[in-house]
Order: C-alpha cells, then sequence, then structure tokens
C-alpha cells in the first residue's frame, strides 16, 4: 500500500467491497494501492463535500426534540405501524400537525430518518 499522507484508511473489508464495485462496473481488477488511494480519495472528497461554509462540520446528533421524536417513531416502527405527522406531533407535545410535518422535515434533512424502497420511515441511526 502507498505511503498513508491522509488521515484516513481503508479497512480491509472496506477495500474488499471497493474492489469489488470497481471489477462490477467497469470489468477491470483494481490493485490493491490503486483501490487503497482511490478510497482514501473518495473519502477526502466526501469531507470537503460535508463541510459548511463557516469551516465546520455538520453535526450529525441531534436535538433533544428530535431525539423524542426519534424514539417515538423507533416505538412506532417496533409496534409494526408507520408514524403519522400528528403522533408525532402528539409525542412532542406539539400543538399542530403543521409543527409534527417540521419536526419530521427537519428529521429527513438531518438524515435521521429516510424512507425505504417501499415508502416506510427507517431509522437512519440508533437513539
Amino acid at each position: 500500500m502507498p505511503e498513508n499522507t491522509s488521515k484516513f484508511t481503508l479497512s480491509p473489508k472496506a477495500l474488499t467491497e471497493l474492489k469489488e464495485i470497481f471489477h462490477d462496473e467497469y470489468g477491470y481488477d483494481l490493485p490493491d494501492a490503486e483501490a487503497h488511494e482511490t478510497g482514501v480519495r473518495l473519502l477526502e472528497l466526501f469531507e470537503v463535500l460535508l463541510e459548511s461554509p463557516d469551516g465546520k462540520k455538520p453535526s450529525i446528533q441531534p436535538t433533544a426534540k428530535q431525539s423524542q421524536a426519534m424514539v417515538h417513531i423507533r416505538n412506532s416502527l417496533q409496534e409494526q405501524k408507520q408514524p403519522t405527522v400528528r403522533s408525532i406531533a402528539a409525542a412532542l407535545s406539539l400543538k399542530s400537525s403543521r409543527s409534527g410535518l417540521r419536526m419530521l422535515n427537519s428529521l429527513f434533512a438531518s438524515r435521521l430518518i429516510c424512507r425505504d424502497s417501499t415508502g416506510n420511515i427507517v431509522l437512519t441511526s440508533d437513539i
């Protein structure tokens, strides 16, 4: 592997997965050193893309209200129910369903939740 001048490194599993993806997409077997360099360069690119204009890294820590909403969503999903805007508003003691929608949208924007291929809400991180 090349000399590591980056703060990033790839695990053996990540290196193998990257090589498999490259082979599947391009039909070419990428040598380990080239795969490692490519992976590190991708990580460095994503780091730049995730920086905000003020140079700070975006926070992926949910706020207290977002955490409360995520607990409600998790509980709903464990009961095999999709949470509704109204149920989110009620769980957070919000006065309107619009406030529940705003919370739901903030969870989507923060990538704390997403929708699966069938359109159901899924938590993307642990609470």
